[in-house]
């Protein structure tokens, strides 16, 4: 996600406080469907596809990562269908949960993060909470290099021995405490790094781009667009 964000597509160069907007947009018009209107939710699923086409990322890639929260939307659906027992409710609260991660996650794939946190930041989003988000970010690499950094060196002294279900549960434990301990102490020394800075707070930039005239055009649009498509659902 991280390396298609910084990509060149048409959505990539869109200002990213105008892309938040279309986004709030997009997610207010789909979680205040009607359940009754399957068709309505049909065209917010034509927009996002078009959406996705012209971002020019990898469909399938996004599918896929947009499946990991299948199981929860399809959860939600079945208890929907077992308390009501109308499929058509069931059938909405599956394609209206998929529908707003798939939106997400286009936002989030064309939008480096330090770019959608400042656009956050000047809709009034607290400094601090942003800031969390950042270092959750920034520490997933990190954990994430550790973690194969670790198998490495396993990979390096266990070759050619035969590991055993109840051997693989203890190592797996003994990884996962190693893997701790030498996450904490890096993120200690970063924090020490960041204090010996004299952090301000906030996300520094170079430049805050620009609200330009077509960011302008795409945006009303696209906000008249997902209007239009909701103000359907009432006829």
């Amino acid at each position: 996600m991280d390396r298609w964000a910084r990509g060149a597509g048409p959505l990539h160069q869109l200002n990213p406080k105008v892309k938040v907007i279309i986004l709030l947009a997009y997610l207010i018009g789909v979680s205040t469907t009607p359940s009754s209107q399957l068709g309505t939710l049909a065209a917010f699923a034509g927009i996002v596809f078009i959406a996705l086409v012209v971002s020019g990322l990898p469909l399938f890639g996004l599918m896929l990562r947009a499946a990991v929260t299948l199981p929860f939307s399809v959860s939600f659906a079945l208890l929907s269908y077992v308390e009501n027992g109308d499929g058509r409710i069931a059938a909405s609260v599956l394609l209206r949960g998929q529908l707003c991660v798939l939106g997400t996650l286009l936002l989030v794939a064309t939008t480096p993060l330090p770019s959608l946190l400042r656009a956050l930041e000047s809709f009034g989003i607290p400094s601090a909470m942003l800031e969390i988000a950042q270092f959750i970010h920034r520490y997933l690499f990190v954990i994430a290099d550790q973690g194969q950094r670790m198998r490495w060196a396993a990979a390096s002294r266990d070759a050619g021995k035969i590991i055993t279900k109840q051997s693989l549960l203890q190592r797996l434990g003994g990884a996962l405490g190693v893997l701790f301990a030498c996450s904490y102490n890096r993120a200690e020394g970063i924090h020490r790094a960041t204090l010996a800075r004299g952090p301000k707070g906030g996300f520094p930039v170079l430049h805050a781009p620009p609200i330009r005239k077509l960011d302008a055009f795409t945006a009303t649009c696209s906000v008249l667009t997902i209007l239009g498509v909701r103000l359907a659902a009432f006829n």
